[in-house]
């Protein structure tokens, strides 16, 4: 890729459209930008950079403030590129996106970011994402390979050369994209550390299942803390889970045969005890009906009495009908009285209104004469708005006058005022020379103390995780403690409960039997009294419930135990690396003790590393503050110098402006005397005043005129309105009446129909509630009479008489039987619970043991992998596989460098890759230090003066530039730019340089360097001209 002619438009400072014909200097060759300080020289490379990529060529720049602050609000800002490659030319076209003024309208409006490719056959791919994936594709490099390749920016020449290992190591992760290596350091050291956890829980584990078995056999008791003896511990469980089958079956049936003889028992106790209650509920009920028998006569009376009460309001309808009509009877009639009252008041209204109307017409004389004056006053209005700005100019004429005549002087004063400014920066620029090399130095240093600082930071945050890890430890313990006393409450209780659940298995069986079917105790076929369940006996749901709570805090006492085993490995395994950390820490004496002591150690080395760095933040403040005042100076002056040839141009500006202004005062003088010669009134606002009035008064004529006629058409319309409702309320008063009579005549027909008076009527009507309490009581009375004849029938049937059990004979016997029960239950169950108990340790330990094995494979296997490539087998050199790849890369990377950097200082210096560490403790790979052929000594590149650093630099990027292209697929970029850096070299030095870069730019290259030298700009004799101006910045092309 070479370009051949860029167009930059409303770019960075250059306010409108500059083209600069990269052609002009042929196939090949040096060509040098420069110009004053802030012109835009590094914006050419942005230019180059933006359009092909759409970023800009130095990482201090962004793409958000390319828009030109110079730029006319309709410009329009893009970059455009004409390039050639591999015999074939292009053109790309990229805007960025900015806030750019309406076209029509208020306000600001977004500009999209856009670009177009104009390929060689004609086609044209559009779009921002596109054009830059299709450019990418045809050079064979993406953004940051290109500026790798081809732009050097200003200020990152010492970066590579002065970095350590580390930072070294992260310029090389982005440059040569080495991350996917560190990556799978990163995975297979954490895989590492999960695949030991694992085991160590799977050991834990098998130990703790095992450890919680209930087996006496002395061979048993073993160090369960060794999980060599896990297969031994799992045979001898396996035999006692065994015979603990064997020994439990055997309990389980004696337990089913006393059950069965405790239910017959008890089912036998509650018969007996059933007839005795039935004959004492039969002689109750027959009590009962001789009573209910005795009360016959008074109920008679009282239904007697309820018969006639249903007969008067069977005619409460009527009576209600017709007291509803006498109600709407008299609201007809007073609404009749209301009708006729409005309509009399409304009707003595009228004759004022008519009145008030007549006034107001003779009015109309008074109206027309205002609206003549309005007619006169209103077009003279326009008049007087000319005057009023005829006036505001001819002040602002006399002001601007006076302006320029001040402005003139001071223009003279400003010159001189310029000239000193000038001699002033000049002396102050020579002091600050040099201050750049110092700062790179200082920032350095500081990035040194500032890993050491996090490094104990980091080490001080895990102490203080070790100490919260061994708090939740102990609390876990505790858990676990309370999880199994809590088990042994809920075994316990589940003891109890099973023991009253047999004793209460009489009602159980009772509670099976049918009717016709036989008793499976007595051979019974009717069960009149059958047992039921004692109070307080749990059911089948209760003791279930009891057995899952006890099985649930059996589980919650295991987990609890595995919970405080994992934390003990978390606490372990977080002391193994902080012991890690600290070795980091402080490898000369990695030594922890106790915790306390090492957190102070730690304190007091961050105390040390914060006190040394406010002391080089200091340094670095002042020298930062330094070359940021010799560029501003540079600046400065470079601005003083514009300026001092700007204020002559303003000064002869401003005499011909006065000329002009005196002269536009003088007419706007004559035009104010000819407007005012015609004007009734002095001033506009006394017109307006009076036109108001007249305005007022005549609208105040008409609103009133209008407000009399409305107020008479109201109140006709009301009138006859009125006059409508009282003839509509006379009909309905007489309606209402006839309704009424009929009403009451209905009501009074009813009664003698049933053979009753007006006066009877009355004296039962409101007794409502009073037959409502007798009928209740004749159906109870009813209802109760029927129950106790139905239960003396059957009482009568299920009273078993003749035949009479002996209860006490049977009670001691049903004690008995329940004493054997409850001695078997208890046996059955405690067995049965170590049973389940082993059942469950044997299988959870037997499952973890079979999966240990492939774990051990699986963990050795890649803990091998994870140390051979974190560089961690000891006794071996500490070289990871990112560094080891990198390492390779470094050393083309300097075998490249060594080229230029020997014709560069004349054969004297050769950069050098360290191959080792100085100790096995240490990463090796990326060091760097350089051999002095004039010495024969090897030596630190921090060593080298500031010129022979930035040719070492210098080479150093190349060489990068030479690598990397040559890993991208061979791809073909003719051109490289190189932004500053010259200033520090001697006379001899920068000769050197400059010959290495045009042997760089023999042939087809083309290399274009930015600076402000001023031997460059007379070594090289093809230029770009920037200048700077007031209104944006100019380019010139100069040789070629």
């Amino acid at each position: 890729m070479k370009p051949i002619k860029l167009v930059l438009n409303a770019f960075g400072p250059y306010a409108g459209r500059v083209e600069i014909p990269f052609a002009h200097f042929g196939e090949g060759g040096l060509f040098l930008i420069t110009g004053d300080t802030g012109a835009g020289k590094t914006t050419v490379f942005d230019g180059i950079a933006f359009a092909l990529f759409g970023e800009v060529s130095g990482s201090t720049r962004t793409v958000e403030g390319l828009r030109s602050d110079f730029a006319s609000p309709g410009e329009k800002t893009f970059a455009e590129l004409t390039f050639s490659h591999q015999g074939k030319e292009y053109r790309v076209v990229r805007n960025p996106g900015y806030q750019r003024p309406k076209k029509t309208g208020e306000g600001f409006t977004s500009e999209r970011p856009d670009a177009d490719l104009f390929l060689p056959g004609g086609q044209v791919v559009s779009g921002a994402a596109k054009v830059t994936a299709q450019i990418t594709d045809l050079l064979g490099v993406d953004a940051r390979q290109f500026k790798q390749i081809a732009m050097i920016a200003q200020g990152e020449f010492l970066r590579l050369l002065l970095a350590d290992s580390r930072e070294r190591a992260e310029i090389f992760r982005k440059v040569f994209g080495t991350g996917r290596f560190l990556q799978l350091q990163q995975q297979l050291k954490e895989q590492e550390r999960a695949l030991f956890a694992e085991r160590e829980e799977n050991a834990r584990g098998i130990l703790q299942y095992l450890g919680g078995a209930q087996v006496e056999t002395p061979e048993f008791d073993l160090d369960s803390r060794e999980i060599a003896a896990a297969p031994k511990m799992l045979g001898l469980l396996s035999e006692e889970i065994a015979a603990g089958e064997t020994r439990w079956k055997e309990l389980r049936r004696q337990l089913q045969e006393a059950q069965e003889q405790e239910q017959q028992l008890a089912l036998l106790e509650d018969q007996a005890k059933r007839q005795e209650e039935t004959l004492a509920a039969l002689e109750e009920t027959r009590r009962e009906l001789e009573r209910l028998t005795a009360q016959g006569d008074e109920i008679a009376r009282q239904g007697k009495e309820l018969a006639l009460y249903q007969r008067v309001e069977a005619h409460s309808g009527e009576y209600a009908s017709w007291k509803r009509e006498e109600a709407e009877q008299r609201e007809a009639e007073a609404a009749l009285a209301r009708a006729k009252t409005a309509l009399a008041k409304k009707e003595e209204e009228l004759p004022a209104l008519q009145e008030a109307l007549r006034r107001e017409e003779e009015g109309e004389p008074l109206r027309r004469e205002l609206q003549e004056k309005i007619a006169r006053l209103s077009p003279q209005l326009p008049v007087y708005r000319q005057v009023e700005e005829l006036e505001r100019e001819k002040k602002e004429r006399e002001k601007e006058l006076t302006q320029w005549r001040s402005d003139t002087a001071a223009l003279a004063g400003q010159e001189e005022e310029t000239s000193k400014v000038i001699a002033k920066l000049e002396g102050e620029l020579e002091t600050l020379f040099g201050a750049e090399a110092a700062l790179v130095e200082v920032e350095h240093a500081i990035a040194e103390k500032k890993k050491l600082w996090q490094k104990a930071a980091a080490a001080k945050e895990d102490c203080a995780a070790l100490r919260d890890q061994n708090r939740r430890l102990k609390e876990a313990q505790q858990r676990f403690r309370q999880a199994q006393e809590d088990f042994s409450g809920k075994r316990a209780r589940c003891d109890q409960l099973e023991d009253q659940f047999l004793q209460a298995q009489a009602g159980v069986l009772a509670g099976s039997l049918r009717e016709g079917e036989p008793c499976p105790v007595c051979g019974s076929l009717r069960h009149p009294r059958p047992a039921q369940m004692p109070g307080g006996a749990p059911g089948e749901e209760d003791l279930k419930q009891a057995r899952q709570e006890r099985e649930r805090a059996s589980a919650a006492a295991q987990e609890a135990s595995l919970e405080a085993g994992k934390l003990d490995a978390k606490s372990k395994a977080m002391v193994e690396a902080l012991r890690r950390r600290v070795e980091e820490l402080f490898p000369e004496d990695p030594a922890g003790g106790k915790l306390s002591a090492l957190m102070e150690r730690i304190t007091t080395c961050i105390a040390g590393a914060e006190e040394e760095l406010a002391r080089l933040e200091k340094k670095k403040e002042s020298l930062s503050s330094q070359v940021r005042r010799r560029g501003e100076g540079l600046a400065e002056l470079s601005a003083a110098r514009s300026r001092k040839g700007e204020l002559e141009r303003q000064r002869q500006e401003t005499q011909a402006r006065q000329e002009a202004a005196s002269s536009q005062f003088a007419g706007v003088e004559s035009r104010l005397r000819e407007l005012t010669s015609h004007l009734e009134y002095p001033s506009r606002q006394q017109a307006e005043q009076v036109l108001c009035a007249w305005e007022e008064d005549l609208g105040a004529a008409c609103r009133k005129l209008e407000e009399s006629q409305k107020a008479l058409a109201a109140t006709e319309k009301d009138l006859y309105f009125l006059r409508a409702v009282w003839e509509e309320a006379a009909r309905r008063e007489q309606e209402a009446a006839r309704k009424a009579q009929s009403a009451r005549a209905v009501f009074l027909a009813g009664l003698v129909a049933d053979s009753l008076t007006e006066e009877g009527f009355a004296a039962y009507m409101d007794r409502g509630e009073e037959f409502a309490q007798v009928q209740q009581q004749l159906n109870q009375y009813q209802l109760a009479l029927a129950a106790a004849q139905e239960r003396e029938k059957t009482l009568a049937a299920h009273s078993g008489e003749g035949k009479v059990m002996d209860r006490e004979e049977l009670s001691a016997r049903l004690a008995l039987a329940r004493e054997t029960r409850a001695r078997l239950a208890a046996a059955e169950r405690a067995e049965d619970t170590r049973l389940t108990h082993n059942r469950s340790a044997y299988d959870k330990a037997q499952v973890l043991f079979r999966q240990r094995g492939e774990l051990d494979r699986r963990y050795a296997m890649v803990r091998d992998l994870s140390r051979t490539a974190s560089g961690e087998l000891p006794g071996k050199q500490k070289i990871a596989f990112e560094q080891y790849v990198q390492a390779a890369y470094f050393g083309q990377v300097v075998e490249r460098a060594n080229l230029r950097l020997d014709s560069m200082t004349g054969g004297r210096y050769q950069l050098l890759r360290k191959e080792q560490a100085a100790d096995l403790r240490s990463q090796s790979g990326l060091e760097l230090d350089v051999l002095d052929h004039y010495t024969g000594r090897v030596r630190s590149v921090r060593s080298l003066s500031g010129g022979e650093s930035f040719k070492a630099a210098l080479s150093l990027a190349l060489g990068l530039s030479d690598v990397i292209q040559s890993h991208a697929g061979g791809v073909q970029i003719d051109a490289m730019f190189v932004d500053e850096g010259f200033g520090s070299l001697d006379s001899e030095s920068l000769e050197q340089a400059i010959s290495a870069l045009a042997s760089l730019a023999g042939g087809n290259r083309l290399v274009g360097i930015i600076s402000h030298v001023a031997e460059l700009k007379e070594r090289i004799e093809q230029k770009i001209l920037v200048k700077k101006g007031s209104s944006g910045s100019s380019v010139e092309v100069v040789g070629g």
